[in-house]
């Protein structure tokens, strides 16, 4: 299988949405399906918004993606790469999606002159634990908090 990584544009919306929905009952989250795609087209037609989405393909199809965006650490005084999300299909786990995908997230964060990407992952998932410990990343225990406005 022949593996294409590339950025996302507004025509991967609808596709991409998809993945999202996928993404969200994973990892048993809440998820509006409701204008979804179109958010996210204009979004990704967007330069201004600083969100960056890499998709992986295999025969027309997207297997996976990563999007990231650029923030700031105080603590750090500096900016970081922030991951949002890193999904991959069941189906194509294992095949090294994942990595060449947090590869190209690693690849622009070095393009934009930032020195570190942070993400999170939920506590049962352990084998995306694995797989980032695999990738040589540290963790801290910290909890997510969400508010809606």
């Amino acid at each position: 299988m022949t593996i294409e990584i590339r950025k996302a544009g507004p025509e991967d919306a609808i596709a991409l949405s998809g993945l999202c929905a996928e993404h969200a009952a994973f990892e048993k989250g809440a998820f509006n399906p409701k204008d979804h795609a179109e958010r996210l087209a204009a979004l990704l037609g967007n330069e201004e918004n600083q969100l960056t989405i890499f998709i992986a393909i295999a025969d027309g199809k997207i297997l996976g993606f990563v999007s990231v965006t650029k923030d700031i650490s105080t603590w750090a005084a500096k900016p970081f790469l922030q991951m949002d999300c890193l999904y991959v299909v069941e189906a194509a786990r294992g095949t090294g999606i994942g990595k060449s995908l947090f590869e190209a997230a690693k690849a622009l964060a070095i393009e934009m002159g930032v020195s570190e990407v942070q993400w999170q992952t939920p506590d049962w998932n352990t084998s995306a634990i694995q797989f980032y410990n695999g990738l040589g990343a540290t963790n801290s225990d910290k909890k997510r908090f969400t508010m809606c406005l």
